[in-house]
């Protein structure tokens, strides 16, 4: 039989417009486990982000979490891997935002607890993210006066500009044609009219830790699922790779086939039926 990894995005692929797994995803994905399926996730959510969706599945594999940037093994709750950034990168991006006038938000490791850092907060759209997001971090929130390198303590990973299209897509490309060593991937907010700006180690993506989990494990092939322009490396570097009916458009063209929407959990019933005819 084939060893096939089955890999999924979680936001407008695996969850549906609440923002969690539905009690029909949990429980498929779970049976599968059980049964020999080898199945993970690959995120541009953090650990503490992605915890509490995905808490009453039971991997047996790691995860792979900000965008390849991080590899977790969901059985010891520990890192196996993580992409950090260097201290000159994260100054590069600092200037940008200085001269941009906007936020930007890094995420640090400290003994493997997540901390976060802010340089002030711009716009409603800013506070708004960081209210969202400040019960997280109680305790561990470093507000910066302006965007740069954290102590030696911190291990920094990941970085976030959030905000309006025009504005993102800006600072995207000044990091883009600026930095070496670090580059911006564009995520649109499946929620609502905003978009994400990740930006994180230039030497790593989904695809690339995909790969390095694949290779772990000696599968024989890869089929991912994802729905916008984060997960676009992922789906052409897949052996199959499909998209629920949600899915961006133009990502649409980049799949073996489209599913039914996240809602209608397009992802756990194909892994269902594919698995089965394999099995």
């Amino acid at each position: 039989m084939k060893k096939t990894l089955y890999i999924s995005d979680l936001d407008g692929t695996l969850l549906g417009s609440n923002e969690f797994l539905s009690p029909f995803a949990v429980d498929t994905i779970n049976q599968l486990i059980h049964e020999g399926a080898i199945i993970s996730i690959a995120t541009a959510r953090n650990l503490t982000s992605a915890t509490p969706r995905i808490k009453d599945l039971n991997f047996q594999i790691p995860i792979i979490l900000n965008n390849g940037v991080a590899m977790y093994n969901w059985q010891t709750r520990h890192y196996t891997y993580v992409a950090e950034l260097a201290a000159s990168d994260i100054d590069i991006m600092g200037q940008i935002l200085r001269e941009e006038k906007c936020t930007g938000y890094m995420y640090a490791l400290n003994n493997e607890e997540i901390c976060m850092f802010h340089n002030p907060l711009y716009t409603p759209e800013d506070q708004a993210y960081f209210n969202k997001r400040r019960s997280r971090y109680e305790g561990r929130i470093i507000d910066m006066p302006q965007f740069s390198a954290p102590d030696s303590q911190y291990t920094p990973f990941y970085c976030v500009v959030f905000g309006l299209e025009e504005k993102v897509k800006r600072v995207q490309a000044r990091i883009n044609s600026t930095a070496e060593n670090i580059y911006g991937v564009l995520n649109k907010n499946v929620y609502a009219d905003d978009y994400f700006l990740d930006v994180f180690n230039s030497s790593v993506s989904k695809a690339s830790t995909i790969k390095m989990l694949a290779d772990q494990l000696d599968v024989d092939e890869i089929v991912a699922f994802g729905d916008n322009y984060n997960d676009l490396e992922m789906l052409q570097a897949a052996d199959r790779s499909y998209v629920p009916a949600n899915a961006l458009p133009e990502i649409m063209e980049y799949a073996d086939g489209i599913l039914e929407s996240c809602e209608n959990d397009g992802v756990p019933k194909f892994i269902f039926e594919d698995f089965h005819k394999n099995f």
